[in-house]
């Protein structure tokens, strides 16, 4: 799935926001990471803590656009936290099977 978020937010803050939105102190062990692709110029990854799987790519699309990748099962912990943010008006999803 491919989420689109209108904003001139840096792609490391947007998942950075991601991440504490999705943090429960209660379950420090399932705590999210984000991290700096280094074969990538300008895209930061999600990974979930501690199996060490990327659940979010984050890019800059253009200079008010951020795409995110992410796997159809952990869409509503992407989606909702950013319709909180920056409202839903912003937010543009597609889904491809």
């Amino acid at each position: 799935m491919w989420v689109y978020c209108q904003t001139t937010d840096d792609p490391e803050k947007v998942g950075e926001y991601i991440c504490d939105s999705n943090f429960v102190e209660e379950c420090i062990d399932k705590k999210s990471r984000v991290f700096k692709d280094e074969s990538e110029d300008g895209c930061w990854l999600i990974q979930n803590y501690p199996r060490n799987e990327t659940s979010a790519i984050i890019y800059r699309v253009s200079q008010n656009i951020i795409g995110i990748e992410i796997d159809d099962n952990c869409a509503v912990n992407v989606i909702e936290p950013l319709m909180k943010k920056y409202g839903f008006i912003n937010i543009r999803w597609l889904i491809t099977k």
